[in-house]
This record gives C-alpha cells, sequence and structure tokens, in this order.
C-alpha cells in the first residue's frame, strides 16, 4: 500500500457478526519510509465510530477512538522496545472478547480498554503516511480467529 503524506487508506472486511474474536496482521512499512504506519481497526460500526491500532516505523505506537463522529487519542505515540522500525515486520494483535479490548505487539501486551465503549462490529486495517513523504506498508498476512482462540492465552 503507497500512502500519500498525511493521507491513510483502510479497509474493512465486512464481518459484522464477530463477537469475541482474535485479530492479526504483520506488515512492514518501508525502510525509506519510517513515519509510515499501519494498524488495525475494530468494532468498526461506521466511519463515525471506530477503534484503531497504530504502529509505525520509528517503534511507536499509538490507540485512537472515533465516537460518534468525535475522534480522540487514547494513547498518544508512544516510544516501546516491542515494535521493530521500518524494514522490519511487526506483528499486531487485537483480543476482543465482546467487553475488553488487549492490544498487542509482537506478543507483548501494549494496552488494554477494560470496559470499551463501543459495540462489537466490523474489523480491517489502516496504513497511512505522517509528514512530508509518502509511505510504503506491504501487509503480510490478516488473520481471524473467532470464540475459541481468544481463551488459550
Amino acid at each position: 500500500m503507497l500512502v500519500w503524506p498525511n493521507h491513510a487508506g483502510w479497509a474493512t472486511f465486512g464481518l459484522d457478526d464477530l463477537d469475541r474474536y482474535r485479530l492479526q496482521t504483520r506488515f512492514i512499512i518501508a525502510p525509506g519510509t519510517p513515519a509510515g504506519y499501519g494498524g488495525l481497526i475494530i468494532r468498526f460500526s461506521d466511519e463515525a465510530n471506530f477503534y484503531q491500532l497504530l504502529a509505525d516505523g520509528e517503534g511507536r505506537y499509538q490507540i485512537q477512538e472515533q465516537i460518534e463522529g468525535e475522534f480522540l487519542t487514547v494513547q498518544p505515540w508512544t516510544v516501546t522496545p516491542s515494535l521493530y522500525l521500518a524494514g522490519n515486520p511487526n506483528t499486531l494483535t487485537v483480543d476482543d472478547d465482546g467487553e475488553e479490548i488487549r492490544l498487542l505487539a509482537n506478543e507483548t501486551l501494549l494496552y488494554s480498554i477494560p470496559s470499551a465503549q463501543l459495540p462489537s462490529a466490523d474489523v480491517g486495517i489502516v496504513g497511512g503516511a505522517t509528514g512530508e513523504g509518502a509511505a510504503s506498508i506491504s501487509f503480510e498476512y490478516v488473520r481471524v480467529w473467532s470464540d475459541s482462540k481468544v481463551d488459550e492465552d
């Protein structure tokens, strides 16, 4: 996915019946575009109601929510040793049991939303670019497990 500066591209998968699930993607941000980011969209009811977990090529993550069209940064860009720099693959995972949402990077828990406001809904991926340059994000895979996989951890 090639994304122009200060833009994002996303896709949802039409999985509106998800209640308890694990969503996972693995992606690489091209080495020359560390201001690029990739991530997961969850509980997507419509363009005004969703959460997203983002990771950029500088080893940072951010969590955002949009509720009734109001945008809020839940967790600002935060550096973590759990994320790799641009040019290296990162795996993002969401475990959603219908109430609590757990967000992981490369199998390390980053953040938990214990009582998420938005109801269960569709899921998807997102890629974007901040700053002045375009970004290239390559998604290697996206996987969704429902019900049983969530309780295995």
